[in-house]
C-alpha cells in the first residue's frame, strides 16, 4: 500500500557502459565497464472507479484487498437518524489508495446519491438526494446516510466524478422507535390517543379531555367546551380515544373523530334511558331527543319510562269491535226469529215458559253484548279522534328525524303510545 501523499524514495542503480564512438570508429572491440549510481524515484497511485469497492478495507487483508472485500448487506436506518456506510478507494492493481480525494495532484471527488426504489425495482431519479462523503483512513471513505422522512427501500450509489462505481447498497428506512407505520405504507406516526412531537421523533399522550386518531400530529378537545372554556362533561375520551357520550348523556348527532370536538352533549331527564356511545343509543322502547319519546308499541309510565303495550289500540281494538258488532247483529236476528216463532206457538206452551225464555234471551244476553260493544267503542273512538285531529304537517316526509319524533309525541301519543 502506498503512502498518503506521492513521495520520493532513494534507489540504487547498477549498470554497464558501452563502447565510445571513437572506439567504434577505430574498429576496436567494444568494451564494457560496470558502474554504480545513487538516485531517487517519485511514487504515486491513482484511484480508479472500476476497482473501488463497497465495504471497509482491513489492514491485515491480502494484497488483492479491494477484490476480497465482503459486500455489505442491507443498511437499516430509522427515520430522522443517520447511518454510516463505508467503501474503499482502489487503484489499477486493486490495492487501496492511501490518500484522499480531492488532493494536490488529483482534483476528482466522490459523490454518493440515495434514491427511493419504485414498485418496478428501479430507483426514482427525481427522489435522489446527495449524501455526505468523509475520508476515514487507509483508503476508506464513510458515506453519512441521512434517512428520508418516508419509509421504504432506497438505493445508495457512488460515482467518481462522472464515472459510476460498480455495485450499490440497499438501504431500508424504517420508523423511529416508538412510531408506527401508517396505512399509506410510507409514513410513520402515533397511535390513537397520542400525537407526534414537533421534531417528528417521539409520540406523546393526549391530555385528559382530549382525543386523537392514529397518525395525528395534535389532539382535539373531547366535545365542544362551554362558553367559559370549561371541558365538556358528557363525552367520554378515556385514554385519549373517542368513545362517545357517557351513560345518561345524549348528543344530537352521531359522533365521529371529525365532529366530536364541535359537538354538544345534553344530560338526559330520565336516568337509565340514555345508554351513551357514539350513536347516543336509547334503552328499549325509547327514541328521539334525550331518548324521551316512546316507540310505537310502548307507552310512557309515571316514571317517564317506556313500557310495552299489551294490545294495540287501533289494531286489535278494531278487530274486537267488528267481532262484537257482528255477534250482536247475529244475536238480534236470532232473537227476532225466535220471538216470531214463540208468538205463533205460545198458545201451545204455558205463558210462564214463554215469558222466561224471552226475558233471558233479550234482557240478559242482548244487554250483555250491547254493553261489551259500548265499552270497546269507548276505548277505540278517542284513539281515532287523536289521529284525525292531529294530521301530519305538510311535507312530513321532509321532516328531520327529531322533528318527526316530536310530532308523534305530541299528536299521535299524547302522554302515552298505546
Amino acid at each position: 500500500m502506498e503512502q498518503v501523499e506521492p513521495y520520493i524514495t532513494p534507489v540504487y542503480l547498477i549498470g554497464q557502459s558501452l563502447a565510445t564512438s571513437n572506439q567504434l570508429a577505430l574498429d576496436e572491440q567494444p568494451r564494457t565497464a560496470a558502474f554504480e549510481r545513487n538516485g531517487s524515484l517519485q511514487v504515486s497511485a491513482t484511484t480508479v472507479a472500476n476497482t473501488t469497492s463497497w465495504g471497509r478495507f482491513l489492514p491485515d487483508q491480502t494484497r488483492s484487498a479491494c477484490t476480497n472485500i465482503s459486500s455489505p448487506g442491507v443498511l437499516e436506518v430509522r427515520t430522522g437518524q443517520t447511518a454510516t456506510q463505508s467503501y474503499t478507494a482502489c487503484d489499477l492493481e486493486a490495492l487501496p489508495v492511501n490518500h484522499p480525494l480531492p488532493g494536490a495532484r488529483d482534483a476528482r471527488t466522490f459523490g454518493a446519491q440515495l434514491a427511493r426504489v419504485g414498485n418496478d425495482g428501479t430507483p426514482d431519479a427525481t427522489s435522489a438526494t446527495t449524501q455526505v462523503v468523509v475520508y476515514a483512513s487507509a483508503g476508506v471513505y464513510d458515506v453519512q446516510v441521512v434517512a428520508p422522512a418516508l419509509i421504504g427501500l432506497y438505493r445508495l450509489t457512488l460515482a467518481l466524478n462522472e464515472e459510476a462505481v460498480p455495485g450499490h447498497v440497499d438501504v431500508q428506512v424504517i420508523c423511529s422507535e416508538g412510531l408506527l407505520e401508517l396505512a399509506d405504507g410510507v409514513s410513520c406516526g402515533c397511535d390513537a390517543g397520542e400525537f407526534l412531537k414537533a421534531d417528528g421523533t417521539q409520540c406523546l399522550p393526549c391530555q385528559a379531555t382530549f382525543y386523537s386518531v392514529r397518525g395525528a400530529s395534535n389532539c382535539l378537545p373531547c366535545g365542544k367546551p362551554s362558553d367559559k372554556g370549561e371541558p365538556n362533561t358528557g363525552m367520554d375520551c378515556e385514554g385519549g380515544v373517542l368513545n362517545g357520550t357517557y351513560r345518561d348523556f345524549w348528543a344530537s348527532q352521531a359522533l365521529t373523530t371529525v365532529n366530536a370536538n364541535q359537538s354538544n352533549t345534553f344530560a338526559c331527564d330520565t336516568p337509565g334511558v340514555c345508554l351513551g356511545g357514539k350513536e347516543s343509543a336509547c334503552a328499549a322502547g325509547h327514541e328521539g331527543p334525550l331518548c324521551s319519546v316512546c316507540n310505537k308499541g310502548y307507552y310512557a309510565t309515571a316514571e317517564q319510562l317506556c313500557a310495552p303495550c299489551d294490545v294495540e289500540p287501533l289494531g286489535d281494538g278494531v278487530k274486537a269491535v267488528v267481532l262484537l258488532g257482528g255477534l250482536l247483529l247475529g244475536v238480534t236476528f236470532g232473537l227476532f226469529v225466535m220471538c216470531a216463532a214463540l208468538r205463533t206457538t205460545h198458545r201451545t206452551y204455558p205463558a210462564r215458559l214463554y215469558h222466561h225464555l224471552y226475558h233471558y234471551l233479550y234482557h240478559y244476553l242482548y244487554h250483555y253484548l250491547y254493553h261489551q260493544l259500548m265499552h270497546s267503542l269507548s276505548q277505540w273512538i278517542p284513539a281515532l279522534v287523536w289521529q284525525l285531529s292531529c294530521p301530519p304537517p305538510v311535507g312530513d316526509a321532509d321532516l328531520s328525524r327529531d322533528g318527526h319524533h316530536a310530532w308523534r309525541a305530541l299528536c299521535i301519543h299524547p302522554g302515552q303510545s298505546c
